[in-house]
């Protein structure tokens, strides 16, 4: 079933970020208020919201925007102003409820759309590690292995997504990078081995074979499930980080 995009994503999809912009402006030219209803439709994305915050911005609209797109762009600036090192650490008690809904419209909106620039992944990776580190949000999880796959084939910065996902620490986000063994594209073979650390599958390899070694770790990793200890260790400080060890008995 096809999306139900506003006038202004249908714009941006269709012809591109900057006639987006442009039909933003041309709008505004002719009816401020018809051009920031256009802003809060409900139907709105973050991506658009994204490539429209300049503008907003340069106008100085953001007084007239709807408490959701505020907050938005509210998340999105504090990231970027900290570069890829914000994780949410100043949301205090009383506003985790309120803006818990903005952090899940911005990932369900926008990870379909990651890779737009290296300030829009920058939000992405601070998002899918607010959701699932300070809300415990794992059914994220799923979407946000596409992410990691998708900007390693494009040669993208992972390393902080990574992170992020893993500060789940559960069986299921190992179970959601084992999948990948079986892919025909060999790089997500190649990463999902070296994130397992197991040994990638020649590239030669049939489906059968690929899918064996597949089963194999799974079988493994459900003998070991209520053992295994997610050590926080990362790209940024490893070439070769061992996410999780299995507990030794009687050790803490």
């Amino acid at each position: 079933m096809q999306k139900d995009y506003c006038f202004l994503d249908r714009v941006r999809i269709d012809r591109g970020i900057n006639k987006c912009k442009a039909a933003f402006l041309d709008v505004y030219s002719n009816d401020k208020w018809k051009a920031i209803s256009c802003l809060n439709d409900s139907r709105i994305t973050f991506p658009c919201l994204y490539v429209l915050a300049n503008n907003i911005e340069v106008l100085n609209i953001e007084g007239f925007l709807s408490s959701r797109n505020k907050c938005a762009l509210k998340i999105k600036n504090r990231i970027q102003l900290r570069s890829r090192y914000y994780y949410g650490e100043d949301i205090s008690a009383n506003d985790k409820r309120a803006v818990y809904p903005v952090y899940r419209w911005i990932f369900e909106t926008g990870h379909e759309e990651d890779g737009m620039d290296d300030g829009y992944e920058a939000v992405m990776d601070a998002v899918v590690s607010v959701l699932v580190d300070i809300y415990k949000d794992n059914s994220i999880l799923p979407a946000a292995a596409d992410m990691i796959f998708s900007r390693n084939r494009k040669g993208h910065y992972t390393h902080d997504l990574l992170w992020a996902f893993f500060r789940s620490s559960t069986p299921e986000a190992l179970k959601l990078i084992a999948e990948r063994i079986c892919s025909s594209n060999q790089q997500d073979a190649d990463l999902a081995c070296h994130l397992l650390n197991i040994e990638a599958p020649n590239a030669g390899l049939n489906l059968e074979d690929r899918q064996k070694q597949y089963q194999d770790y799974l079988k493994w990793l459900n003998e070991n499930a209520q053992s295994l200890n997610f050590t926080g260790e990362s790209f940024q400080y490893s070439s070769n980080p061992i996410i999780c060890r299995v507990k030794q008995e009687g050790s803490e």
